[in-house]
């Protein structure tokens, strides 16, 4: 449970700040209300792209990352790289920019 915890925390950090960072709402503001169920959705989006939170069997240190055919190569993908992967994109797709777009502001 507390590997659940942190993995929640570290998406939900993520998320907020990448809302802000589009949004223009700077951190010491609250975020629009009408904005929380995008943010749910967002990081819910988050966890399974990256495979952050499964049963234990699918969250086991062996996602497959890689296969070569040449001589058989497996390279398999830990927890650490898919945090990795998820802090280095933004977690704000397409779908919910419209939404964002009706609290964003002009960069000051």
């Amino acid at each position: 449970m507390e590997r659940y915890d942190g993995v929640i925390d570290f998406v939900l950090d993520k998320v907020i700040n990448d809302v802000r960072l589009y949004t223009h709402i700077p951190e010491d503001e609250n975020l629009p209300a009408s904005i929380n169920q995008t943010i749910v959705m967002l990081a819910s989006n988050l966890i399974n792209s990256f495979g952050l939170i499964n049963d234990d069997e699918a969250n086991a240190d062996d996602e497959v990352k890689e296969i070569s055919e040449g001589d058989t190569r497996v390279v398999y993908s830990d927890r650490a790289s898919r945090l990795q992967m998820a802090l280095s994109t933004s977690s704000i797709s397409g779908d919910f920019r419209g939404i964002l777009n009706s609290v964003r502001r002009l960069p000051e």
